[in-house]
């Protein structure tokens, strides 16, 4: 594991259901903090439970009169371990329970202010509110956070301090809807929001196709009883649902919930900062007394390189380009467990096409109604903007590939964004830094040493760039001395999840990469961000023998582990005519090999090739290590 825990020093207080002490101080331990049995000055975090809160321990006292001491739920712990980094405590902050709560325009009110007579007030938009946070809840949807921001619907009419409501247990009502029926040409959605100020409650509703603004209608008496009926009733009308039980399955010809992930807003600080992926100078002045000059410490290739990665704008035409509709389920408001349903409805699409039988032996119904439903599904959960199109049934290999990159896509987009937006305007020591530099940290990068153009090394990685080219591709690789290749240190990389169907991969689910360098460019789709393409090239171990195959087969990867194999060589007919050591590179790389460029690659003398390249596949991530990245144009 990582060190998420680095120069933390973090104690306990409280008993936590289903957890013991000693396994959350070795977690403390592993991750690289320091577990302390008391409370002292270099204590910067104590982990307690709201009922520990509630009626102050010692320690919570102890931690109270310290103010470099963040008081967290475990949730924090824990969501830090399984994303082996600190996660921001801002969302875990424990907060005492009120006995009451009231809003005027997002801002707390004095407890004599109250209003209402025998029950007690409601909170907007999270203030004044605290979910309990030392349990995981079954549904989600809940605020974690008293800061957090409920976007409201485009186009509402209602008072602009109106904010979107929440309960005392933190759930929001929000409720975004789809429906997609391929059959009938449906790809519509629903919107209800339970609306409020400090006086009146109403709710809003907005339908129509999926990609257009649609119609809509406001309800209610003004009360907040009367909205939140409004809001539960349109609810299971739709859904056929009761709110309580948003998560459940969807039911058939009805709309399927889709579930968001609220997180808080971003800093006014970091506002006024000048974002990664624009042009704009590297210079700001914060607040308007003491200015505070913010430069990136980056070498200027490394920060053109984080503002090509974070640019925004290349996400959005991507999302666009595949027929993802961003404005129902944005970037940012994705929740995990809607991609790995969306997975699992490909995952059946899959089976279902591998194997038509199962239409009758677990859908009851013909082969074609099946694929159907499964489109349906898929389509309801991920949603789509086709226009006035009928939406395409997913009833081929070559269909269900493109779902499965674009789950793919989302996923990594989704991690890039969330380094977008984890990156804190300060660090641990509280200095301001440029969001360039936030950002290259988020990627958990060991080093990147941009490569002096006029070295051994860099040549050497340029002709192999150049001089790998397949006979084949019509796509012309530009080796730029500006910015050049980085040496790269990093081992974060992924594998496609459970859930994914394998025959989304021709080769079952690994780590792809190949010998030929267009190969692998041909996957940049570079015309998405400028012609500008990122290669990696990695040191792969790939062990002695390699599963060897002349054609696609998606139980590669199981194939190979029942022969004792860790990787898939997937042979074409077209290969390096020779090896080399890679110490011509670097001395730190001798005992690698690499491909010897001094003549082109020819005919591999592979029978029944069915790839015109080879391919390698590894199925651990601890088989690849990061050696450098190739900033690339392509035309």
């Amino acid at each position: 594991m990582g060190p998420s825990f680095k120069d933390f020093t973090i104690a306990l207080s409280g008993s936590f259901p289903g957890q013991k002490q000693a396994n959350l101080i070795n977690y403390i331990n592993s991750n690289g903090g320091k577990h302390s049995a008391k409370v002292t000055d270099s204590c910067t975090h104590l982990v307690t439970s709201q009922k520990d809160f509630d009626n102050p321990s010692p320690k919570v006292k102890q931690a109270s009169d310290r103010p470099n001491t963040k008081i967290v739920s475990l949730e924090w712990l824990l969501d830090s371990v399984e994303a082996k980094k600190k996660v921001k405590e801002t969302q875990y902050l424990v907060a005492a329970t009120p006995k009451s709560k009231d809003i005027t325009n997002g801002k707390k009110r004095a407890r004599a202010e109250s209003v209402g007579n025998d029950k007690p007030s409601q909170a907007l938009d999270g203030n004044n509110k605290q979910e309990p946070p030392a349990k995981k809840q079954k549904h989600g949807q809940k605020a974690k956070s008293e800061s957090i921001r409920i976007p409201i619907d485009e186009g509402c009419p209602l008072d602009p301090d109106a904010r979107v409501y929440i309960d005392d247990t933190g759930v929001i009502y929000d409720a975004a809807l789809n429906q997609t029926n391929v059959g009938n040409n449906n790809n519509k959605f629903y919107r209800i929001q339970v609306l409020g100020t400090s006086k009146t409650y109403k709710t809003w509703t907005r339908w129509g196709r999926v990609g257009e603004h649609g119609q809509s209608a406001i309800l209610g008496d003004d009360s907040l009883d009367d909205a939140i009926r409004q809001f539960e009733k349109k609810f299971k009308d739709k859904t056929g649902h009761n709110w309580a039980n948003r998560l459940d399955g969807p039911k058939k010809n009805k709309y399927t919930f889709l579930e968001r992930n609220y997180e808080e807003d971003s800093s006014e600080d970091e506002k006024d900062l000048p974002g990664a992926g624009s042009r704009r100078g590297s210079k700001k002045s914060l607040g308007s007394e003491n200015k505070v000059v913010v430069e990136s410490t980056l070498p200027k290739p490394v920060q053109r390189l984080m503002q090509l990665i974070f640019n925004q704008a290349y996400f959005d035409t991507t999302m666009m380009e595949m027929s993802y509709d961003a404005n129902k389920l944005p970037l940012g408001k994705l929740s995990k467990r809607t991609l790995k349903t969306g997975f699992e409805r490909l995952k059946e699409l899959a089976e279902l096409l591998a194997n038509p039988a199962l239409a009758d032996e677990q859908h009851n119904m013909p082969f074609a109604d099946a694929v159907m439903e499964l489109t349906n599904s898929y389509y309801s959960v991920i949603p789509h903007s086709f226009g006035r199109n009928r939406p395409p049934m997913i009833g081929s290999d070559e269909r269900l590939k493109k779902e499965v990159d674009l789950l793919e896509s989302l996923s990594d987009m989704e991690i890039a964004n969330e380094i977008m937006k984890d990156a804190s305007v300060t660090d641990e020591k509280g200095n301001v830094t440029h969001p360039l530099d936030r950002q290259y940290a988020g990627l958990g990068m060991q080093e990147m040493t941009p490569l002096d153009n006029t070295s051994n090394e860099f040549k050497q990685l340029r002709d192999y760039l150049i001089q790998s080219h397949g006979y084949t591709h019509h796509l012309q690789l530009k080796a730029r001395t500006q910015p050049p290749p980085y040496r790269l240190t990093l081992t974060r990389l992924r594998i496609a999840p459970p859930e994914a169907p394998v025959s989304g991969y021709a080769f079952g689910k690994g780590i792809y990469m190949a010998d030929i360098s267009t190969k692998s460019a041909n996957y940049c789709f570079a015309h998405s961000s400028g012609n500008i393409g990122l290669l990696l090239l990695c040191e792969a171990e790939l062990g002695k023998p390699m599963l060897e195959l002349s054609g696609g087969d998606p139980s590669a990867g199981a194939m190979a582990k029942s022969q004792g194999c860790i990787a898939t060589w997937g042979k074409g007919g077209t290969a390096p005519r020779g090896w080399k050591d890679a110490g011509c590179v670097r001395e730190g790389l001798r005992g690698v090999l690499m491909p010897d460029t001094t003549q082109p690659p020819g005919p591999s003398g592979v029978d029944g090739a069915y790839l015109l390249y080879n391919e390698y596949i590894a199925y651990d991530v601890a088989q690849i290590r990061l050696r450098y990245l190739f900033r690339v144009e392509m035309k």
